[in-house]
């Protein structure tokens, strides 16, 4: 129970220190790995759709894998941000203004951004950093896309309409919102 409050606490002071991205995109990704264009649709959102979700993604393997995966043009997925699960390294493969195929529910796809960190679900494997760093994102696209703060809205894949897939577990996407938006419920 130490070990999750210190996390917590970490995790939380990382957040709030932090800044967060002003415009759409994260400049402090470390990588632009762009997906194959047949692994997502070219939009110009939020005038198409709003931007109304963050959607958490569990890899199952490797950030890099899923990054260089996206772009293999048969693979038919794709997401916006990709973190590393023990640096925190940030691979961006889609821009926030294009849908990204990742939630398996269009009007998901349409209206939210993608986010996946690496590891494995059963092994518990993503390092406080890696939170720290996808907080950073989940902060932008709630101050810039005016995302609601609740957990309607930043959501774990499980919870996308007529999926099943993988995600973070809830505590983790409580995590996720740092602080100075409030509390999420």
């Amino acid at each position: 129970m130490k070990s999750l409050q210190t996390f917590l606490a970490a995790a939380v002071a990382t957040a709030a220190a932090v800044s967060f991205a002003s415009t759409p995109d994260l400049p402090s990704c470390d990588s632009w790995s762009p997906a194959c264009s047949s692994n997502y649709t070219n939009m110009s959102r939020p005038s198409t759709y709003p931007i109304q979700y963050v959607v958490i993604h569990k890899v199952e393997g490797s950030a890099a894998g899923a990054a260089s995966w996206f772009q293999n043009c048969s693979a038919a997925v794709s997401a916006h941000f990709i973190f590393n699960n023990s640096s925190g390294y940030c691979y961006q493969s889609v821009y926030e203004a294009d849908e990204a195929w990742h939630a398996g529910w269009q009007d998901t796809n349409r209206r939210g951004v993608g986010i996946e960190h690496g590891g494995y679900t059963a092994s518990n494997d993503v390092a406080t950093v890696c939170y720290d760093e996808s907080a950073i994102e989940t902060k932008s696209c709630i101050i810039y896309y005016s995302v609601t703060h609740d957990r309607s809205h930043v959501i774990g894949h499980y919870q996308v309409p007529g999926c099943s897939g993988n995600a973070a577990a809830p505590a983790v996407i409580r995590i996720q919102v740092p602080t100075g938006t409030g509390p999420i419920t």
